[in-house]
């Protein structure tokens, strides 16, 4: 239907795991992220100017707005998960050196002091000696007055915390893998060390970068005032996002309102009578998950400026036995919307079975490129 190229080398590109040795890009680990590489490619061949604006409404653990500050663009970030824009904030700061290392001195300085009580509901994932380390300096750092340093500090901690803990992320199901852990404090120190030297060697550019908690079905964003997008919402039926993060959520968002993240947006749920006049008909997530793709489509739509271009990353899923083509699908809403879409770029293919082992087809993970 759509002009599509296949490119698996450019695969990884949609994944994290190259931003994996990057520093400051791997001070969070965050599966369901793209790469600095992919967001690079895109920038250095968009012809903007230092006075560009880049938009992600899925900013994730701001990979996208990282490169562009990196690259001297301005960028804004949305997302509505607490650790999402925690992350995204506390990578793409200026920051006072001096001031950060004289708050190490500090923080680590502190006599240790058993926690009184240890939530139950955590003692699984870590052990008992990680766990009141935890409970010992989260409320130290909660009473850091400068906001910027709190949350870098905070962030340190949650990177260690996860590190020492038992914890293991498979898909979106959390599992416990019982292994010897470093001690949390000595890792704790280590992250911050390295987290101040990454940002001696990162370029000093004069970018703005705005980060804040947003629906990206409704952006708090003036009409044509965007230059380009990148960006990849959630995948349908791919992650559980409220489950993947429920620790850190736990332990360090207990006084956040947390929304209800599901497999789509899920900040709330609309009719999809028009959507399924569109596409046809669902499972009803498929049609929840494209109304609110339609939805956000809408604002990208009205928030780019005349013949700028989206950049959009998704998968195609598999619902029972189904593969569902989220890729031709959305481009479909793109192009009612205004849209022109330039192509489909293939970056990533597997084979669909049903439990029996049964080949039910291919699906296929990529890049939508579209034109306003």
């Amino acid at each position: 239907m759509y002009k599509t190229i296949e490119n698996l080398k450019l695969g990884k590109e949609f994944t994290f795991l190259p931003n994996k040795k990057i520093p400051i890009y791997n001070w969070f680990y965050y599966k369901e992220g793209f790469s600095r590489g992919l967001v690079y490619e895109i920038l250095t061949n968009s012809n903007l100017k230092k006075s560009s604006t880049v938009l992600d409404p899925f900013c994730g653990s701001g990979t996208t707005l990282l490169a562009s500050k990196e690259l001297g663009f301005n960028a804004i970030g949305f997302d509505v998960m607490p650790i999402s824009i925690l992350t995204s904030k506390v990578k793409t700061e200026n920051y006072d050196i001096k001031k950060l290392q004289n708050y190490k001195v500090k923080l680590f300085s502190h006599k240790f002091q058993k926690p009184n009580r240890i939530p139950k509901n955590l003692k699984k994932w870590f052990s008992r000696y990680t766990l009141e380390d935890i409970l010992f300096f989260r409320p130290i750092i909660d009473e850091i007055e400068d906001r910027k340093i709190r949350d870098f500090f905070k962030l340190a901690l949650i990177t260690s915390s996860i590190k020492c803990s038992y914890i293991f992320k498979d898909g979106s199901v959390l599992k416990i893998r019982k292994k010897p852990t470093p001690p949390l404090k000595l890792m704790f120190k280590r992250t911050v060390k390295k987290m101040i030297n990454d940002l001696k060697k990162f370029p000093k550019t004069k970018s703005k970068i705005i980060v804040n908690f947003g629906d990206a079905r409704n952006l708090n964003v003036d009409d044509e005032s965007v230059d380009i997008v990148i960006t990849s919402p959630p995948y349908l039926n791919k992650i559980e996002y409220k489950n993947i993060y429920r620790i850190e959520n736990e332990l360090f968002f207990r006084e956040v309102s947390k929304p209800p993240i599901r497999s789509f947006f899920g900040l709330r749920r609309e009719e999809n009578f028009e959507i399924k006049k569109i596409i046809g008909n669902y499972d009803v997530n498929a049609l929840a998950y494209f109304n609110d793709i339609n939805m956000s489509l809408k604002e990208i739509y009205r928030v780019l400026k005349k013949d700028s271009k989206a950049h959009i990353v998704v998968g195609d899923a598999l619902i029972g036995e189904k593969i569902i083509d989220v890729l031709n699908i959305t481009a479909k809403l793109s192009e009612r919307i205004g849209f022109e879409v330039e192509k489909i770029i293939i970056g990533n293919k597997r084979i669909a079975t049903t439990p029996q082992r049964i080949k039910i087809g291919t699906l296929r993970e990529g890049m939508i490129i579209i034109k306003k």
